[in-house]
């Protein structure tokens, strides 16, 4: 979790798609970490569904973006 916060740091900050800032996604962190931590130990953890979004790019081909629900 803290190494995917990082490198959110570390491209600048910016919100993602589902417009948390990386500030606001530290204070989350620092809230739940203990609770996230532990379901992602016991193997209880349910990931969010994947949705894949073709974009078009140059020369007609297809680049993929995928995010959470």
């Amino acid at each position: 979790m803290f190494l995917a916060y990082e490198g959110g740091v570390r491209n600048g900050g910016a919100a993602g798609l589902d417009g948390v800032t990386v500030k606001e996604r530290e204070l989350y962190l620092i809230g739940h970490y203990r609770e996230r931590g532990e379901s992602i130990e016991g193997r209880w953890y349910k990931a969010k569904p994947v949705r894949r979004v073709e974009i078009p790019k140059a020369e007609g081909e297809c680049g993929y973006l995928e995010y959470r629900r």
